[in-house]
């Protein structure tokens, strides 16, 4: 009885497993003024995250492809110092999102929507599909 109890518990972790695994990843633009957080859900839920120092603001986006726009250093967190730099044209994916690091700002969207933004150390452009 106790085997298949056991055996039964493991099986249950083992498939449970998969659903709750979150992806995060943490990264800079080589100038380190734009970083970014992207998680592909669990407890912070799935979103895109970046910031800019040089003129404080912030955007997340949704996994539904909606933004959030937050201005002033009240929005600036401090990245973790494990985050990596993201090279100009190199791009990072976790879940459903995608950013590039480009000599303009940093680009993220979302699929399957396209939604997205492209955060920069003069503006914040925001596209929609």
């Amino acid at each position: 009885m106790w085997r298949s109890l056991l055996l039964s518990i493991a099986l249950t972790l083992i498939v449970a497993s998969p659903a709750l695994a979150e992806e995060v990843k943490f990264f800079h633009s080589p100038s380190k003024n734009i970083s970014c957080e992207v998680s592909s859900g669990g407890e912070r839920g799935a979103s895109a995250f970046c910031q800019s120092l040089q003129k404080p603001r912030s955007v997340t986006l949704s996994e539904q492809g909606t933004l959030k726009v937050c201005d002033g250093t009240k929005c600036l967190g401090d990245p973790p110092e494990d985050a990596f730099e993201l090279g100009f044209g190199q791009s990072v994916k976790v879940g459903n999102f995608e950013c590039m690091s480009k000599t303009t700002g940093m680009r993220c969207s979302v699929s399957p929507s396209g939604n997205g933004f492209e955060l920069s150390r003069d503006k914040l452009d925001q596209f929609q599909f």
